[in-house]
């Protein structure tokens, strides 16, 4: 499940690699859990089940369009749960002007 979130992860494959090593072809049958696994296993999980924890959109409540216009065009549809407001869909475009 965790490799679904990669590209939400910072620095996911170096703090992957104590779990990944023992699931490579012709890795022990035996596997020991040692400090590392432990260390990389909880941090995945906290980046998972922690604030902000990344949602499915719902696609029949109601969106809110926050925009920001500086040196580029941005934008965030939002959907509100619970009095907080979890972002779903982003886009930014810079924009540069030839001179």
């Amino acid at each position: 499940m965790i490799g679904h979130y990669h590209k939400f992860i910072p620095n996911f494959a170096a703090l992957a690699v104590p779990l990944i090593d023992v699931t490579r072809k012709g890795a022990s049958n035996q596997l020991r859990w040692d400090e590392a696994r432990d260390k990389a296993f909880e941090t995945l999980k906290a980046y998972i089940a922690c604030p902000p924890v990344l949602r499915l959109s719902d696609f029949l409540k109601e969106f809110v369009l926050q925009t920001d216009a500086c040196n580029c065009v941005g934008g965030i549809l939002l959907q509100e749960e619970a009095g907080v407001k979890h972002s779903g869909i982003c886009h930014q475009k810079v924009i540069t002007t030839g001179t």
